[in-house]
């Protein structure tokens, strides 16, 4: 039993994997408890969806899906740059012809690198919340996105 506020909601479907209840609202945290203590079947699937949840959103199933993937789209991504005479690095392609005018070397080339890959892991980031907020298996629009990340990387 949650209270509905916060980024607790993107934890717990409300009548699914637990209860949300608003803020300061002690009758309806009360009714909530009292139905989980009542019925050890309710209580019991709760219990089991919850725990399938949480192992679906693990650190090992997210780690999964990036190097099975993310990681293999991303080599494709590099490969693909590189059979065109870049050099398989979009950011060190993009900013090629900046780094040798701007007579800052290197320096200027892995700024705007670090930059880019700051923007695509906050959208990486958004879109594994998304996910997990919405219940996503990784198809449909959020793995668009994922695609246009690793391309972008």
């Amino acid at each position: 039993v949650g209270c509905r506020a916060g980024g607790i909601p993107d934890l717990i479907r409300d009548g699914d994997t637990g209860y949300l209840v608003e803020a300061g609202d002690v009758g309806g945290y009360a009714e909530r408890i009292r139905r989980l203590y009542d019925s050890r079947e309710l209580r019991e699937g709760m219990s089991a969806r919850g725990r399938d949840e949480t192992e679906r959103w693990s650190w090992e199933a997210a780690t999964s899906l990036l190097r099975n993937d993310q990681y293999q789209m991303a080599i494709d991504n590099f490969e693909r740059r590189r059979r065109r005479g870049g050099t398989g690095i979009a950011a060190f392609d993009e900013t090629e012809g900046a780094e040798s005018r701007s007579g800052s070397g290197g320096r200027l080339l892995w700024q705007r690198l670090r930059v880019k890959i700051v923007r695509q892991w906050t959208r990486l980031r958004g879109l594994f919340r998304r996910r997990r907020r919405n219940g996503s298996s990784g198809d449909g629009e959020d793995s668009r996105d994922g695609q246009q990340v690793v391309e972008t990387i």
